[in-house]
């Protein structure tokens, strides 16, 4: 693997490499929400140099082929990257699953504000009635890694847990639809030619 260079806007002006070309380190971060912020800034980079004018993009004007090449490109730093597009109805419907779950805790109980004339939820928050928080908590977030796409939209309610790189999201909302992107650290039995096809290609070549 190469090293990535200190200047990634050189990488997106190349030619899209091979998955894991690129070893990226980032040292400079504390915590994953740091790491992701790292991530979104090179995948930000990526979109201005490869779609935008100047410094600018307009988000709107990107298309799917876009995002698969950009997911190529983020691959070759060994990140996969995840696009989803959900509309503001379907987005209540999975509010109300999480919801629907959480509150057959006993110790939990759950406002929301509606928008009444579309019934979509706006925002909700939840109320503890028990002193050991924690045990609740943990209760909560058990509940919640089951329900990955609404908690990107609403941070998790809110509450402060200790979340894995996929956890987090850039959210762009445009008129009744939300579109979400999020990172993992991609697999590399997923994405990497095994030995046998490499055997085949060296000698069949």
């Amino acid at each position: 693997m190469k090293s990535v260079l200190k200047n990634v806007r050189a990488v997106f002006e190349r030619d899209i490499q091979e998955p894991f070309y690129y070893d990226l380190t980032i040292n400079d971060v504390s915590n994953t929400k740091g790491l992701f912020d790292k991530v979104s800034e090179i995948y930000k980079t990526g979109l201005i140099t490869l779609y935008g004018t100047g410094n600018t993009i307009k988000i709107k004007d990107i298309k799917y082929k876009d995002l698969e090449t950009m997911n190529k490109y983020m691959l070759s730093f060994g990140i996969e990257v995840n696009y989803k597009k959900i509309t503001d109805y379907e987005k209540t419907q999975y509010y109300k699953y999480l919801l629907d779950e959480v509150v057959k805790l006993e110790e939990v109980n759950v406002n929301v504000i509606l928008d009444w004339k579309s019934q979509n939820i706006k925002s909700s928050e939840l109320k503890i009635t028990t002193r050991n928080k924690n045990e609740i908590f943990n209760k909560i977030y058990k509940i919640m890694k089951n329900h990955l796409l609404i908690c990107q939209l609403t941070n998790f309610l809110g509450l402060n847990f200790n979340k894995d790189l996929k956890h987090y999201a850039m959210v762009y909302k445009f008129q009744n639809e939300s579109h979400i992107i999020s990172f993992d650290f991609a697999n590399m039995g997923k994405y990497c030619k095994s030995v046998s096809y490499i055997t085949r290609h060296k000698y069949l070549s």
